[in-house]
């Protein structure tokens, strides 16, 4: 009778197997930005036939006690050669130094002790940013610096949250075409526009056909 192992389930879909103490899960990437994370993390009893349900108790190891780590149940009745599962949902206070940290979760049989399977994980912490999006309508093209790239239709940029980024957008108009304003996080029909990108920011350049353009 045993517990062979975790399986924890990733976001993306990517899933990696563990034998019990001595396993290694893939890394996990979390942002500051992020209140929580949820994995799913899967128990496989390999009982033989012949034995009964097990319960098996679920409990993680954070790097620092202020990290939230929360299963969905703490607790499993798995049966001879299935499986249960559950959420981890694992939450990094803010602010947090940036950096990979060691994690990991264990699941030990309620009535016998020697009966376990461990994970291990990197989890890094990674610097949020700030999301611009940028739209064109109508025939041009919006210039954005940083960094130093031109939009034809939507396109997105993200900013370290902490460098309050000043983001120069410029507005041209393609041949036949007139710039007509921006709507968004600018104003006005100049055909340059500012932004500091200290939150997500949505910008529209608009352009208008030329009476009698081709």
């Amino acid at each position: 009778m045993g517990l062979r192992g975790l399986r924890l389930q990733w976001p993306n879909s990517k899933t990696a197997v563990r034998e019990p103490r001595a396993a290694s899960w893939r890394a996990a990437v979390l942002c500051r930005c992020w209140p929580s994370k949820s994995f799913t993390v899967t128990v496989q009893n390999n009982d033989s036939s012949s034995c009964s349900a097990g319960a098996f108790n679920l409990a993680s190891t954070m790097p620092d006690p202020s990290w939230g780590a929360t299963f969905g149940a703490a607790s499993l009745q798995v049966a001879p050669g299935q499986q249960g599962q559950t959420t981890l949902t694992v939450s990094v206070p803010n602010p947090y130094a940036l950096g990979t940290y060691p994690t990991s979760a264990t699941a030990t049989r309620a009535s016998d002790a020697a009966y376990n399977g461990t994970g291990n994980t990197n989890v890094t912490v990674t610097e949020p940013t700030y999301r611009l999006t940028a739209s064109v309508s109508g025939r041009g093209t919006m210039g954005i610096n940083p960094p130093n790239v031109s939009c034809r239709g939507n396109c997105t940029q993200s900013y370290p949250s902490s460098s309050n980024t000043q983001v120069t957008l410029t507005a041209t108009p393609d041949r036949g075409y007139s710039f007509s304003g921006w709507s968004g996080a600018c104003a006005g029909t100049q055909s340059t526009c500012s932004v500091t990108m200290s939150s997500d920011k949505a910008v529209t350049a608009s352009f208008t056909k030329i009476k009698g353009g081709r």
